[in-house]
Parts: structure tokens; sequence; C-alpha cells
């Protein structure tokens, strides 16, 4: 979505007529800003825990480079966010695993941070708790336990 305006050739001035992905990738690009707003788009999540769909960051996989890189702009916030546990009752359990330990330690990160927060401690606190009493249920009982979906 955020590309897409980016890259069109209309959008472009002469000297920058080459532009590819890597121009605005961070870390293995240039990291240039977008020009053109994204296409508006609506996240819908199907994995849990990390919040991706209310950020202004695309990660992406770059094979090139064999890294994960980024792409950011206050441009790129979805216009809405869909956040339904049925939708991710057909995540494997492997990756509900991976995202469910994330999800903990997004938790972890601010409540432990040197700079406290009262509000933010409380919002990980409880992030806390529900991600270290539904991360087990979900890995083994994925496809049918709505409720700790429901806490990642």
């Amino acid at each position: 979505a955020a590309l897409l305006p980016n890259l069109h050739p209309q959008s472009l001035t002469s000297e920058d007529s080459q532009r590819d992905i890597y121009d605005f990738l961070e870390v293995v690009g240039r990291a240039l800003p977008l020009d053109a707003a994204p296409v508006p788009f609506i996240a819908v999540p199907t994995t849990s825990g990390t919040g991706s769909e209310v950020t202004k960051n695309a990660v992406l996989k770059c094979e090139t480079h064999r890294r994960k890189v980024s792409l950011r702009s206050d441009r790129m916030f979805a216009v809405a966010a869909i956040v339904d546990p049925m939708l991710t009752l057909s995540c494997p359990a492997d990756v509900s695993a991976h995202v469910g330990l994330d999800t903990l330690c997004q938790n972890i990160e601010p409540f432990v941070c040197n700079l406290p927060n009262p509000f933010v401690d409380a919002l990980s606190k409880e992030g806390i708790v529900r991600a270290a009493r539904s991360l087990r249920n979900v890995v083994i009982n994925g496809q049918t336990d709505l409720a700790a979906r429901e806490d990642l």
C-alpha cells in the first residue's frame, strides 16, 4: 500500500526515475521518505500480539541481504484495524508459539525499562498476565481455545 503510489513513474522527478523499493527501506536502502500518501488499507491481523496493525512500520524480509528491514512513515497507518481472535484460530502451533513469545516480550520490555510510566506499566502488567496464562493453551489448543486467543 505504501509503495504503490511512490514507485509509480508519475510520482517521480526525472532524476528519481530509477527508484525502486530499496530507496525507501532502512538499513539496506536509502530510507527516503514517501513522496505520496500510501493507498488506504484496512489491517486484519491473523496472528497475535505485536500490534503491527496499529503502527507506522512495515517489516519486510530482504532475501538479498538475508535480514528483515523496515519501511516507516507517519503516513502508513491503517485507516482501520479489524482485530478478531476468530481469525487467529487457524494459525499453526509453531507460529503461535513464536508470536506468543513475542507478545510476552513486547509487554515485559516496557515494564522493566529505565523510564517507568504508570500508564504503560498498567498496560504492560495486564499484557504479561494475559500472555503468561494463555500462551501454552494457544500452542496446545489453539484451534479451539478462543479465550486464550483473545488474551494474546
